[in-house]
């Protein structure tokens, strides 16, 4: 059968080079962002406080010492009411995140919240629900047994074990 055409349409071919060029430079120029909100690690839980910040809410995490910080607990968000959107610039090569809980305010606020990896170029999530979108365009991504509430912009990614999904929560990510 010939293809089905949309009146008043253009076909747009996708420049996957481009693409990638977009992705890299935005995803290097959301690293450059100064942190205004502040992260802190209490026992097993990962604290996000926006600090009551209007606009753009930046952390800027840095993993060299543990990768395996996101692991187990809970992360929080906390003071977001006035931010427009959250930027979570993690740094490594080879971030892991498994069995991290997330509060009712990541939820909330998925569609505004980017974790963004600039370096990574292997991310491992595991047992885990993302709130928000996935930003890595280095990256090949494994993920096992969970899903994200938002957009995954990688180089490959890989889903495996039960129940794996990609949502977009209101349509807005």
């Amino acid at each position: 059968p010939a293809p089905t055409t949309i009146p008043n349409q253009t076909r747009m071919p996708v420049e996957c080079a481009a693409e990638e060029a977009f992705f890299t430079t935005l995803s290097n120029t959301y690293e450059s962002y100064a942190q205004n909100g502040t992260f802190t690690i209490s026992g097993s839980d990962k604290i996000f406080n926006c600090t009551n910040q209007t606009g753009t809410v930046v952390f800027n995490i840095s993993l060299s010492a543990d990768p395996w910080i996101f692991t187990y607990g809970q992360a929080i968000l906390q003071n977001h009411t006035n931010a427009s959107a959250i930027i979570i610039n993690v740094t490594h090569t080879d971030p892991v995140m498994h069995s991290l809980a997330f509060n009712a305010a990541f939820l909330d606020n998925s569609y505004k919240i980017i974790w963004n990896f600039p370096n990574a170029t292997r991310l491992r999530f595991s047992a885990i629900g993302i709130k928000g979108s996935v930003l890595a365009p280095l990256a090949n991504m494994i993920m096992e047994n969970g899903h994200i509430d938002g957009n995954v912009i990688t180089n490959g990614f890989v889903m495996s074990g039960g129940s794996n999904t990609v949502d977009h929560p209101n349509g807005n990510a």
